[in-house]
């Protein structure tokens, strides 16, 4: 016992025990108290033909990796995983939500399960909870003309009233790009109807894209937009970046909305009452559901120049610069060194590939650590991707990093750009004796090293001191003086 330390009442000893061992059990959970991953489902309860939105969310300010999706065993998956991101500030504190969604269709009746999706959040794995889809008979009902949405029998011309005064589109901002190369959809709704409630009923496909979308607020801002002549009313409902993955031609897939409407019921009566009351005039309205949808749109996907493709091309698209350099040059033998490469423009920068380092034998290199800086202005994914190396230097002398280099395409100048960073010089000196011996004979020749986050922390390899098994606290002599106090 160390010198001042004061001897406790056995109670408060016990207590601190449970404690400390109550700490252990919920370390997990409190070392990521701001994560959360839950499944969101549109509906639990649908009838064979139909569809469910499904998606598993990620919460908080911690980024995740090694996403793994349930087994849709009794489902057939339409579309996904799409992945979409969203950033909320609440009192000054900042939290992240990453969405990787499903549209699913069942493949029988019954209480169907959709399983627990997985996710890595610093090192801890979290799972979502089960959720179980009741499946019915499919519902009996009569297919509109040519298959085309519309509204729901009424008994009066709510159609007529709507028709093509609510429209809903997809509208693409190029439909010519290269492989990797940025597409903006926008899916926008155009009214000249009063419209209470949007609900989406069919998410858009997007196969062959790796899709990541833009901010749109929750609550639809109209601004007045001239459409084949006519006035409306537009909103943009969803917004999207898509990255083909593939050339050839490909399809943006349909989105559908249902709409809640109101109408003038107009129904005809021999009451002069109801006659009065009908009147437009007087607005006498009732509200309708009716369903528009967009046509899917197709794009055709450049390949890239196959001249000229530079050594270590990782498929990078768009306009980029490079930083990298080490948090230090001055270094001990088996002291730890951070080289950092930081990539940042405008394109596909999730899907860049980290840097390759030409390091000499003389240096141990563990996998970078990967972090972005992701924003949607001017409706362009941009920001910055970073790489952190670690690299432990096993000798003394001088010992040198190569710089690295990034190739990517830039479509504007239709051509590859390379860049280069600086080589680093480092000047490793000679370690203490006991640091020596961590590199020295055969067999485990120095420590293990473990990431854990940034930190580096050494397995101690020296001897220990150990207690025997099997010694109780309760009846030594400390247990009696702590009693007694």
């Amino acid at each position: 016992m160390s010198t001042g330390q004061q001897y406790r009442p056995f109670g408060a000893i016990v207590l601190a025990a449970l404690s400390a061992a109550l700490c252990v059990r919920v370390s997990t959970a409190t070392a990521a108290q701001d994560v959360t991953f839950q499944t969101s489902v549109d509906r639990t309860s649908i009838s064979m033909g139909e569809r469910v939105s499904v998606g598993f969310v990620l919460s908080g300010s911690r980024s995740g990796n090694n996403f793994q999706q349930p087994d849709f065993r009794d489902f057939t998956v339409l579309t996904g995983p799409n992945t979409s991101t969203g950033i909320q500030m609440i009192n000054g504190s900042v939290s992240s939500s990453l969405t990787y969604g499903y549209l699913v269709e069942p493949k029988r009746e019954g209480q169907l399960t959709i399983g627990p999706a997985t996710i890595d959040v610093d090192g801890n794995r979290y799972a979502t909870a089960p959720v179980t889809i009741t499946v019915g008979k499919a519902a009996g009902s009569q297919p509109r003309a040519g298959g085309q949405p519309g509204v729901q029998a009424t008994g009066d011309d709510a159609g007529g009233q709507i028709g093509d005064n609510l429209l809903l589109r997809l509208e693409l901002d190029r439909r010519t790009v290269y492989q990797g190369e940025q597409i903006t959809a926008a899916y926008k709704i155009y009214t000249r109807v009063n419209v209470v409630n949007y609900n989406l009923s069919k998410v858009p496909a997007f196969t062959g894209f790796w899709s990541e979308d833009i901010g749109v607020p929750q609550q639809v801002q109209l601004a007045t937009e001239t459409f084949e002549g006519k006035q409306y009313r537009v909103g943009v409902l969803k917004k999207v970046a898509l990255f083909p993955q593939r050339s050839g031609l490909l399809e943006v897939g349909p989105m559908s909305v249902e709409c809640v409407v109101q109408v003038q019921s107009r129904r005809k009566s021999n009451d002069i009452f109801d006659q009065f009351f009908n009147d437009p005039f007087f607005g006498n309205v009732r509200n309708v559901n009716y369903t528009v949808a967009t046509k899917a749109e197709k794009v055709t996907v450049k390949p890239l120049p196959a001249d000229g493709i530079p050594a270590g091309f990782g498929g990078a698209v768009g306009s980029f610069s490079m930083e990298s350099g080490a948090d230090k040059q001055q270094v001990s033998e088996n002291e730890a060194v951070t080289y950092r490469v930081k990539i940042s423009g405008t394109g596909n920068i999730k899907l860049l590939e980290a840097p390759g380092l030409n390091l000499s034998p003389d240096i141990d290199r563990y996998d970078p650590k990967v972090s972005d800086q992701i924003s949607t202005q001017k409706e362009k994914i941009s920001g910055t991707r970073t790489f952190e190396y670690l690299l432990i230097p096993r000798h003394a002398g001088a010992q040198r990093i190569p710089p690295v280099s990034f190739s990517y395409f830039d479509p504007d100048k239709k051509a590859y750009v390379t860049i280069t960073g600086k080589d680093v010089a480092l000047s490793v000196s000679k370690g203490s004796a006991g640091a020596e011996g961590l590199v020295a004979g055969a067999g485990i020749s120095r420590e293990d090293i473990r990431l854990l986050g940034e930190d580096i922390r050494f397995i101690k390899s020296d001897d220990v001191s150990l207690e025997k098994r099997g010694r109780r606290f309760a009846g030594s002599s400390i247990f009696f003086v702590s009693a007694a106090a």
